[in-house]
């Protein structure tokens, strides 16, 4: 049995209040059922069942705190004009979570192994790069404004047909991920993608991260 927790303290002038301090939490827990000895099952030379939690963050960036100034040349003058971010003094880290469940099988002395992994990640307090009213001078601000959450499994298949003077390994993987907006504190809004007759990314709350969406010309067929 292996067991470990650990507490990080981070803090960055990235954020609004550059002294506060954000605590990210972790821990794991591993049991080899195999080093028992109850374990009977020779074939079976590996089965371990894993469990592990752990939080960490991610900052803004160091220009989204203040207004920024823009250098500028005119009429044989340097100067300066307001960029188009406004500031955030209240902006914080992203916190991003995860909770993850799994099995390590091998077999065989280990010549195929099996690994499983079940797997639930949120992010809260969102980075957003937002659109605010022109109204303030501004065209976008950086808000702490949505959470997201992924759920997913990864599974991999490692065999080792021959083993000796010639060793033959191969192997398989397969991974499945679902994501969705579950809070989005401003409208929904396009990030790029394709233009608009062929696709944008959009986020929107209710929805996958990953949607795209397009317009058509209705009655065509084309």
């Amino acid at each position: 049995i292996a067991v470990a927790v650990g507490l990080r303290g981070d803090k960055s002038t990235n954020n609004g209040d550059a002294n506060k301090l954000y605590y990210y939490p972790k821990a794991n827990l591993a049991l080899n059922l195999h080093s028992f000895d109850f374990w009977t099952l020779g074939a079976v030379s590996q089965f371990k069942l894993r469990a592990a939690y752990g939080q960490s963050g991610r900052f803004s960036n160091f220009d989204d705190r203040f207004n920024a100034m823009v250098g500028t040349f005119i009429g044989n003058a340097n100067g300066l004009f307001p960029s188009n971010l406004r500031g955030n003094k209240t902006v914080g880290p992203e916190r991003q979570s995860e909770l993850e469940f799994g099995t390590d099988l091998g077999f065989f002395r280990n010549r195929l192994t099996i690994d499983v992994t079940y797997y639930v990640k949120s992010i809260d307090d969102l980075l957003l790069r937002a659109q605010i009213p022109q109204s303030t001078g501004y065209v976008n601000q950086v808000l702490n404004a949505g959470a997201l959450e992924n759920r997913g499994i990864e599974i991999g298949i490692e065999a080792t047909p021959v083993k000796g003077n010639f060793t033959w390994n191969t192997g398989i993987n397969f991974w499945k991920n679902k994501s969705e907006v579950t809070r989005l504190d401003v409208p929904a809004f396009n990030i790029g993608g394709f233009a608009a007759s062929l696709g944008q990314y959009r986020i929107q709350q209710g929805k996958s991260a990953t949607q795209i969406v397009g317009t058509y010309e209705e009655g065509c067929t084309d």
